[in-house]
């Protein structure tokens, strides 16, 4: 029977190859870095996630970034990201902590003297890089002491170690990932279980446990060579000390690995009353790692045989061959010995001279590799299979023993091996430094969170790390075919819509964005000292009554029951939505049936279509149409709404009508007599009114805001919407209200309940004090006149200009009439404007050219209706004066193109 070879001790020629192949490791580990730093130099990323992590603000940044940034790709950005912020998202937990622990270990202590002229992100690459090129010279030195030490042939160890520097995986081997370090403490586990040390070997493969999950296989050697190969021959005392000698080293081999999963376990699943919101957590064995590996990075049992990976299952195509040959090649030499465990051989091999790679001392080794392909190719991502086998030695000792003369397979592979290692190599380096496409994931599944107000500070930052996850799961996504999972037919219809069209084009070409309707100046004082405070208490820090918190309801109340004409009942007309938006969509949920109709009058507010088809309901238009001469200013009283053709649009099927005013785009304000003639119809054909009234603190003289609720038998069959976004000039803050009567209320409050649940507190509360105060201050009155200033600031250059305006009598939008500015005929739109009304067309070439955003108003119209509007652009004037002053200038270079 074979016998592994004893200890080799180190000779002095033995010390001169161990400083060679150090050497040459090194050597390789600059050649690929220059080979990618050149190749990243001369191809654009595929993706530009990588300035996330690496800002190019400055000329050190930018030459940072060009040296070291071709290193951190694709799973980098998680371990870099775990090394600075520590297991802030569910999904990490699919990189274990050895790299990022060394990464930081190494930034805080060997980098720290250099963080005056490195911030805390440049270090951590910097020492991630170098962490994962130390242990690669580390692993080429160990694997070659390995080698002579399982089969004391030194040339044949030189050999399988420079085959080893020119690894397929080489660039991995120098990234921010985990292969080097692997490697490294799994060659030294062989060795010393070779050397029968198994203490020391089950610790260094405990220790890789920590690094990546396959180390827990290591504890086969452990198993081969003291159970499989035990001597039947002992006492039975001795064979029951060695079965259990072998199960302690056993759990020391997988002690890290658990470690990990216990760390994992205590983050999320030690809180009795969240546990339900992680499946995971409650299964027999609660491993976060195999949940991660399914929920988040799709890895199942033949998950990954798609029509669409066939190019994958191609890259990986040289390495399974590689080691299908090798492991047959090995099995065919001598079956006997392969079906028996290495127990026995036939007498046909035993006594012949055996080839290194045939050896006995090899065999758990090949089993390993059998174990690992037979993984690889049925349930992990098969494009990894040559990187997760760079750590393989029979990968090495399979390709030596081809260059020994003693080629069974045939010469060719020799040349093909050469080529192989050589050129996959090569091209490796290439798709990485531009990150090209990687492992397809889940990217549409994230995580099944609950609510961050339950849980520890540490598992709320779990949600606070969102954004940044999502970011890396879609550049990673978005560059191979992503998971078709077919979406709701509620969604299925939506295109792509203005704002996500010329709110970037506007960032893009730096333009003064008059398009949204936010304000870039601060909200007043009083309201955001209000807030401030609010966030210092506890109570205004927890949830609220889903109706809203009492001090706003009692304050809404207050304020609105003089101009209602009645006094309103804070406890049930009043209710406190996630904005003006949210209470809409409350509205339409607690009222529409599937085919319900919803009259909207045109131009509408872009949000109101979604709100209802998603609610189940068929919106119908009826146009406001300019009844003045447009090529002069009009007032927005002359945009008119025919009664008859609105009547004209109700059917047995409609339920709602919705009315806007003051208007957003037109700027009017509807008259009394008009508010009746609609009350008129809703009575006459039991229509709920929705009168979105989120401008009705801005409306100008002469104008006086009516609300129709106020109106004779309308109060019963109105829900009035308002905003505290458009009152106080805060809409990120999401505040808005209803208002009505308590039978019509309560259907879009049993909707909002389900919703939102509630909304923020301390704003709220400080929406709250903004009403307690504004009329001791006279805020309504004095933010009434900065509007009308601003607004005689835009029209002014509007009339300098010749272009007619509707006059805005509230809001703070105004409508345009471009039909007088000439667009050059050839000029380039890109293709999808084409596709959309000749405003987008305008719009566009104002904010490209001009350096001013306008928004195109048919975006608020129906296609059948669009011509109305595509000789119009809205600007928003609430804006600071320097803002409107910057767009004034710009403007001005119109007179060039107005005919």
């Amino acid at each position: 029977m074979e016998t592994y070879s004893k200890h080799t001790p180190i000779t002095h020629s033995s010390a001169n190859r161990i400083g060679t192949v150090a050497y040459y490791a090194l050597i390789s580990r600059l050649v690929i870095w220059a080979i990618a730093a050149v190749s990243h130099a001369l191809i654009q990323d595929y993706d530009s996630a990588l300035e996330l992590v690496l800002p190019i603000e400055t000329t050190s940044q930018q030459l940072f970034k060009s040296i070291f940034g071709v290193f951190l790709r694709w799973d980098a950005f998680y371990f870099v990201h775990i090394a600075e912020k520590g297991y802030v998202f569910e999904q990490a937990h699919a990189f274990f902590p050895l790299v990022p622990a060394l990464t930081r270990l190494v930034a805080n202590t060997v980098l720290a003297p250099l963080s005056s002229v490195l911030d805390y992100k440049q270090q951590l690459v910097l020492a991630g890089v170098i962490v994962a090129n130390v242990f690669f010279v580390i692993a080429a030195v160990q694997l070659y002491r390995l080698t002579k030490e399982v089969f004391g042939r030194e040339q044949f160890a030189f050999l399988a170690a420079m085959l080893y520097v020119l690894t397929p995986s080489g660039i991995f081997m120098s990234a921010i990932y985990t292969e080097s370090t692997f490697s490294a403490l799994s060659f030294t586990g062989m060795l010393f279980a070779t050397r029968k040390q198994y203490l020391l070997a089950a610790i260094a493969w405990s220790i890789s446990c920590t690094a990546r999950s396959n180390g827990i296989l290591y504890a086969g050697f452990i198993i081969y060579d003291l159970i499989v190969r035990m001597d039947l021959s002992k006492p039975l005392s001795h064979k029951l000390f060695t079965l259990v000698k072998a199960g302690l080293l056993c759990l020391i081999t997988w002690i890290g690995f658990f470690a990990v999963q216990f760390y994992g376990y205590s983050l999320y699943c030690t809180d009795s009353s969240n546990i339900d919101a992680r499946p995971w957590c409650n299964v027999n064995i609660p491993l976060i790692y195999t949940f991660v590996q399914d929920f988040y990075w799709n890895v199942g049992f033949l998950r990954y045989y798609e029509v669409k990976q066939i190019p994958n299952f191609l890259m990986a195509a040289p390495m399974i061959i590689l080691s299908v040959s090798g492991i047959l090649y090995y099995v065919l030499f001598d079956t006997h010995r392969a079906f028996t465990l290495g127990r026995f051989s036939t007498p046909a091999t035993s006594d012949k001279v055996t080839p290194p790679f045939m050896s006995l001392a090899a065999f758990p080794h090949i089993v390993l590799w059998g174990v690992l392909l037979l993984s690889n190719i049925t349930t992990i991502h098969i494009q990894i299979i040559t990187r997760a086998f760079s750590c393989l030695p029979p990968v090495y000792w399979f390709a030596a023993h081809q260059f020994e003369g003693e080629q069974a397979l045939g010469a060719g592979w020799t040349k093909t091996v050469t080529t192989f290692f050589v050129m996959y190599g090569l091209i490796g380096i290439i798709l990485f430094a531009n990150f090209f496409p990687p492992a397809i994931i889940k990217p549409a599944s994230l995580p099944r969170i609950i609510p961050s107000s339950s849980l520890s500070p540490l598992r709320s930052s779990l949600i606070q790390q969102q954004k940044l996850t999502a970011r890396f799961i879609t550049s990673a996504a978005k560059m191979t075919s992503p998971v078709v999972i077919p979406r709701a037919e509620r969604v299925a219809h939506f295109e792509q819509d203005v704002w996500s069209i010329f709110t970037p084009l506007a960032l893009e070409c730096q333009a003064v964005n008059l398009g949204q309707g936010f304000m870039n100046f601060p909200p007043p004082d009083f309201v955001v000292e209000a807030a401030r405070e609010a966030l210092t208490r506890n109570d205004c820090n927890q949830y609220s009554h889903p109706k809203g918190r009492p001090r706003l309801r009692n304050a809404l109340a207050k304020s609105y029951s003089p101009l209602f004409n009645r006094t309103l009942d804070p406890e049930t007309e009043v209710v406190v939505t996630a904005g003006a938006n949210e209470g809409i969509f409350s509205i339409f949920a607690g009222y529409l049936d599937r085919g319900s109709e919803v009259i909207l009058m045109e131009p509408f507010f872009d949000q109101y279509i979604s709100n209802i088809t998603m609610n189940g309901g068929v919106p119908v238009y009826c146009p406001i149409r300019p009844t003045g001469d447009s090529s002069k200013d009009m007032p927005a009283s002359e945009w008119k709404i025919d009664i008859k053709e609105l009547e004209s649009k109700i059917t047995p099927r409609s339920k709602i009508i919705v009315l806007n005013t003051p208007h957003n785009p037109i700027g009017k304000v509807f008259s009394r007599e008009e508010l009746e003639e609609i009350g008129t119809l809703a009575i006459k054909h039991n229509l709920l009114i929705i009168s979105d009234e989120v401008y009705d603190r801005l409306y100008f003289d002469p104008m006086k805001h009516q609300r129709i609720a106020t109106l004779d038998g309308l109060w019963e069959r109105t829900i009035t919407v308002g905003s505290g976004g458009k009152t106080f000039g805060t809409t990120g803050w999401r505040i808005g209200w209803l208002i009505g009567p308590k039978t019509l209320v309560e259907p879009a409050l049993a909707a909002h309940t389900r919703i939102v649940f509630c909304v923020n507190s301390p704003l709220q509360e400080a929406v709250a004090v903004g009403f307690e105060q504004a009329d001791e201050r006279g805020f309504f009155g004095s933010q009434i006149k900065a509007y009308e200033h601003k607004r005689e600031k835009l029209l002014n250059v509007f009339r300098e200009l010749g272009l007619p305006c509707t006059i805005p009598e509230g809001s703070y939008f105004i409508l345009v009439n471009t039909d007088k500015i000439q667009v050059p005929e050839d000029y380039k739109f890109p293709d999808l404007l084409w596709k959309r009304p000749k405003d987008f067309r305008t719009c566009y070439w104002l904010t490209k050219e001009i350096g001013v955003c306008a928004i195109p108003p048919t975006e608020f119209y129906s296609k059948p209706n669009q011509a109305l509007a595509e000789n119009f652009a809205r600007f928003a004037f609430c804006k600071t004066d320097e803002t409107l002053d910057a767009a004034a200038e710009r403007l001005l270079k119109l007179k060039a193109y107005i005919k």
